[in-house]
Order: structure tokens, then C-alpha cells, then sequence
């Protein structure tokens, strides 16, 4: 799956070359592969406010339609990781499951090692 992703993002890649000779949109087109290829890096450098700041100030100062549009996908990209990292923090209570008297259909209810149903009719398992 890895590989298609890859493939798809060289063709993103590839068609933001050719949309930059026509429209400014070929950059947003771009951005996306290449901020994808470099989250590992992008988030090293998150790891400090102040080298995430030169380095976002350093691309716009280079390109600023390009430091939009990668950092709009960056933010894109992180949200949908953070989100999908913390759907399953939730896990599902675990219930004692309840026993029913046979004979009567009530819950049981133990006491002291004395299993009786809700009426308090006695179910003995021996």
C-alpha cells in the first residue's frame, strides 16, 4: 500500500510541475506529496516552537505560496493523524456477564459463595 501511495504522490508531484507553468495552484499541488515524504522531518523540527517558526518564516521567505499551501497540508495531515491516533483511546467496558436461575428465569445475584436468584430462590451448580 506503501508503494501506491508513493506512486500517487510522483504523480502529484509531476502534474504540480506542469500546473506551475499555468496557474499558482500547481504549488498546492506540489505541496502535498513533498510535505507528506518529509512529516518525519517536519515534526522533528515541530518539536521547538522557535526552529518551527525560522523554518515556516524561511520557506515563505523563499516561496510564499508554497510555505501556504504546505503548511495548510501539514496542519491537514497532522489533524488526521492526531485523530486517527486517538479514536481508539476509549476501549469498551467490560461487563461481568449475568447468570440466569434455569429454573425460574431471574438474575442471580451471589452471596457468600450462595448463588440465589432476585426472589431468593437457591441454584446450586454440584
Amino acid at each position: 500500500m506503501r508503494h501506491l501511495v508513493n506512486v500517487f504522490g510522483l504523480f502529484l508531484l509531476l502534474l504540480g510541475f506542469v500546473m506551475v507553468t499555468d496557474t499558482v495552484w500547481g504549488w498546492g499541488v506540489m505541496a502535498i506529496p513533498i510535505v507528506f515524504w518529509l512529516m518525519r522531518l517536519l515534526n522533528l523540527i515541530h518539536k521547538n516552537r522557535f526552529a518551527a517558526l525560522a523554518f515556516w518564516l524561511g520557506v515563505t521567505f523563499v516561496h510564499w505560496q508554497f510555505a501556504l499551501a504546505s503548511f495548510s497540508v501539514f496542519l491537514l495531515i497532522t489533524v488526521i493523524r492526531f485523530v486517527k491516533d486517538n479514536s481508539h483511546n476509549h476501549p469498551r467496558v467490560s461487563r461481568k456477564r449475568k447468570s440466569y436461575n434455569p429454573a425460574t428465569g431471574l438474575p442471580m445475584m451471589g452471596h457468600k459463595g450462595i448463588d440465589v436468584d432476585s426472589d431468593g430462590n437457591p441454584y446450586n451448580t454440584f
